[in-house]
């Protein structure tokens, strides 16, 4: 059969992704038997019949067997799918064509998922064959651009000049062609699966098969149909650029007169609405239906499609303006300067409504920012809830390092919540600063307007030089508040001192006892000044957003099902694949209690 393919993706050593998209003008489909073809006037003169078409996507659908592709749909010139009344149960046929077939081109699609080289397996839904996927990525890699995928390792600008010479290839044999590049939607409402015997979306990795290998519940989960396997993230997914201006990143939220932000975003505020009773109502389910009333899943609706993992890189948006300034300088004053500013400069990028996932244990996140800086962060206890993390400047000019350990508790109309743990900056010389974070305070969580304000003081301990210390207070306005006098300022406002304390620092100490070394000042959704020396500008400094690595591992956030649906704005297979990883983290838990347990028992015993 005469037809011409194009792939649309992006091979790596690690995976192979790709969406691969046919057309087929109908006088240049011919079965390869079929001896007409070879005359190219007759070929442009007379229309195939129905049992060469037939012929020609049996012939397809057997090459694409051998490729692991789990689907196969046909759509006609006007963009409507071609009627496929059923499959035939050797792997060299083809779904049959309706008698009917009269386009006047042959459009189809199929979806080669995602495989890893590592430990990797038959597709679910392809025939036998020995095939390996990653075999079958290098196949396809020769077939549509002339060249084998490289046998070692690529670096990130070597990967990315390939893919773009593939891209170049790709829209070069459009051009030639006559086709379009625009993508053709898979599937739809009206797709039926079962006629078929192949997915109909590609957002679904397997219809057989419960989960893909890199999930967190192992790749021998059963399939439940409310509760598919999504297909990986594609690049355009995975490296969608991130908000940096300013506007952006406080989008739905306004600034009030009095300080803080409020949210005006209505479609937020409506997802947000009513959680108390969804919650209720799931505990009352599970009371009818016999399941524990422990097993309770929060409404998808009000998280965003990121990880908690992803979300703390946000406050270190300024690392490579800031920490590279630092390292820079071996003036030990100067660098806690950089650093008290890098800290607080941060805070407004994770300015959200919008609740992240909560990290699984084990579950990782790896990036890089675009200076070169690389981010490692894994989250290494359930309870209580601890994330470790590491920032590594380029050339080790510095190694920002910590955990976080998440707390939150309602105080009233209020959510009060903090990240308690020690954040570390070394540099090379062996000088460390430490600091800690300060709270965030999520107003009118029962009544009243959304607010959100960070409060409390952030301090700073030089590690290096003794006694050398910063406090950074949070709406410093409210502790000048008496009982006949009003707050001053706003809420967002800061002032602080970095100050030096005679011998071993004390909380017993006075402050008239400190040697204030220099004074800050600003407003964390304005500027930060210094001594007087204004050091950041939210207007005119442009944050750093964390690019995700091309070959992470396998515990990565990324590969969490119930992120990647939610991102996919499928609410309820969202809340359903959330449910299913917090049951299997229980799980989990108790056996690990129940191990520790019987060695404490055995221990004692012996």
């Amino acid at each position: 059969a005469e037809y011409m393919g194009v792939v649309f993706g992006h091979f790596s050593a690690r995976h192979f992704v790709s969406c691969v998209f046919m057309s087929t003008s109908r006088r240049d489909v011919r079965s390869s038997t079929d001896n007409q073809s070879k005359n190219a006037s007759t070929s442009n003169s007379q229309d195939p019949t129905t049992e060469e078409v037939q012929r020609a996507v049996e012939e397809l659908t057997q090459n694409l067997h051998i490729y692991g592709a789990e689907s196969l749909h046909l759509w006609d010139d006007q963009g409507h799918r071609v009627s496929l009344p059923g499959t035939t149960s050797s792997p060299s046929k083809g779904p049959a064509l309706s008698a009917d077939f009269q386009p006047t081109s042959l459009r189809a699609s199929f979806v080669i998922p995602a495989r890893p080289v590592i430990g990797a397996s038959q597709a679910p839904n392809a025939t036998t064959t020995t095939t390996t996927p990653t075999q079958a990525s290098n196949d396809m890699l020769s077939m549509f651009t002339g060249k084998s995928a490289p046998a070692e390792e690529q670096t990130p600008a070597e990967e990315e000049a390939v893919r773009a010479e593939d891209e170049a290839k790709v829209l070069k044999l459009l051009e030639d062609n006559n086709q379009s590049a625009t993508p053709l939607v898979v599937g739809g409402d009206d797709a039926d699966d079962e006629s078929v015997g192949f997915r109909t979306s590609s957002d679904v990795y397997s219809s057989s098969v419960g989960s893909f290998p890199e999930s967190f519940l192992g790749s021998n989960a059963g399939y439940e149909p409310k509760a598919p396997p999504p297909s990986y993230l594609t690049r355009d997914e995975l490296f969608a650029p991130k908000q940096t201006r300013l506007e952006e990143i406080l989008y739905g939220l306004e600034r009030l007169s009095g300080g803080g932000l409020k949210c005006v975003d209505k479609v937020a505020l409506k997802k947000q609405k009513g959680v108390i009773m969804d919650m209720l109502k799931q505990a009352g389910s599970n009371m009818l239906e016999g399941k524990n009333v422990v097993n309770i899943s929060l409404p998808v609706r009000i998280f965003e499609p990121r990880s908690m993992l992803e979300r703390i890189c946000d406050w270190w948006a300024f690392a490579p303006t800031f920490l590279n300034r630092a390292a820079q300088t071996s003036d030990p004053l100067e660098r806690l300067k950089f650093v008290i500013t890098f800290a607080v400069a941060g805070l407004y990028v994770s300015a959200k409504q919008e609740k992240p996932f909560n990290p699984l244990l084990g579950e990782t996140y790896q990036a890089r920012f675009g200076d070169g800086s690389q981010i490692w962060c894994e989250h290494t206890s359930h309870h209580p809830p601890i994330s470790n993390f590491q920032v590594l400047g380029p050339n080790n000019a510095f190694n920002y390092w910590g955990f976080y350990e998440y707390t939150a508790g309602l105080k009233g109309n209020s959510v009060v919540g903090g990240q308690v743990g020690p954040n570390y900056v070394d540099f090379p010389d062996g000088h460390r600063i430490e600091f800690h974070m300060p709270q965030m305070r999520l107003g009118g969580m029962l009544f009243g307007d959304r607010t959100l304000q960070w409060e409390g003081v952030m301090t700073f301990e030089d590690k290096t030089y003794e006694g050398v210390q910063a406090e950074v207070i949070f709406n410093p306005g409210a502790r000048n508040k008496g009982f006949f006098s009003r707050r001053t300022g706003k809420l967002d406002d800061i002032a602080g001192e970095i100050f030096k304390v005679a011998g071993s620092p004390s909380k017993k100490k006075k402050d008239t006892e400190r040697e204030v070394l220099a004074t800050i000042s600003g407003n964390w959704l304005e500027t930060i000044e210094i001594n007087g020396t204004k050091l950041w500008d939210i207007n005119q400094d442009t944050p750093s957003r964390p690019i995700p690595i091309d070959k992470p591992l396998d515990s990565d956030c990324r590969f969490r099902e119930d992120l990647i649906w939610i991102k996919r704005n499928d609410v309820k297979k969202a809340q359903e694949w959330k449910l299913k990883l917090e049951v299997r983290q229980r799980a989990d838990r108790k056996l690990r209690q129940d191990i520790a347990a019987a060695l404490k028992k055995s221990n004692k015993n012996s």
